[in-house]
């Protein structure tokens, strides 16, 4: 049997109550509010939790196993060792409420995950798997985030200042007012990225897949780097000068 509460008129107490009164397998909770509530033991194997705020639920010993925890809020949720939860989901909750400086995150599964305000100051994400995330406002001071796949992400206000982006995949993601100076996003894939109010001064770019002249120009007036390759040889040019003097300057 699959019960959808979703969309019950519960309050907050009456759905808690139905969870712990009656397990049901797979139950579809997708957006509900559980914020600061008590599901210790809770059998919510397989349910479908996407979008759904458990800041500060206490989540002892609950069973999470295959439930679908895309875009959930992780914040403050309360879980011990006998706490059943996919290993993916254990991994965004340490990251969510233990400060992961330098943490070594390469290649991490992180598709989807709410990673709102995290602190990865200098983590290691080279590779990783960011599809879809939220990263609005975290903090990736100098993140290693080389060839890490970035598409659809949400980073409106994060910090990457001094990151590494080379080569990254950052096909429509949302950078709109973020902190970027003297990020590196040479080779990076910018398809559709938005840079709106985005502080790019002494970021550096070079041959980018999806870098439109507009995106050029508007970039280069907020005096970033590009760098060009010619010759084998790299040639270095701040954003101050129009990107076709530049050129001309080099016979390219």
């Amino acid at each position: 049997m699959n019960f959808n509460l979703s969309n019950v008129s519960y309050s907050k107490c009456d759905l808690v109550q139905e969870i712990l009164r009656r397990p049901v397998e797979g139950r579809r909770l997708s957006g509900v509010d559980l914020s600061t509530t008590d599901l210790s033991g809770a059998d919510l194997s397989s349910a479908d939790l996407s979008n759904a705020d458990l800041s500060n639920t206490d989540l002892s010993g609950a069973n999470l196993i295959h439930a679908n925890l895309w875009g959930t809020n992780l914040n403050g949720v309360k879980i011990d060792y006998g706490t059943k939860i996919d290993s993916k989901w254990r991994l965004v909750w340490r990251i969510v409420n233990k400060r992961a400086y330098g943490r070594g995150l390469s290649n991490a599964n992180l598709i989807e995950a709410n990673l709102r305000g995290v602190y990865l100051y200098y983590a290691d994400l080279r590779n990783a798997y960011l599809n879809g995330a939220d990263l609005t406002e975290a903090n990736l001071q100098e993140a290693k985030l080389r060839g890490a796949t970035l598409t659809d992400v949400n980073l409106n206000g994060a910090d990457l200042r001094y990151a590494d982006l080379t080569n990254a995949n950052l096909s429509r993601v949302d950078l709109r007012g973020a902190d970027l100076r003297g990020a590196d996003f040479r080779g990076a894939n910018l398809t559709n990225a938005n840079f709106s109010y985005a502080s790019v001064e002494k970021a550096q770019f070079g041959s980018n897949q999806g870098m439109s002249q507009e995106m050029r120009s508007d970039l280069i007036a907020h005096q970033a780097i590009f760098v060009i390759q010619s010759n084998a040889k790299e040639n270095t040019f701040h954003s101050s000068l129009p990107l076709r003097i530049k050129a001309e300057a080099v016979g390219v």
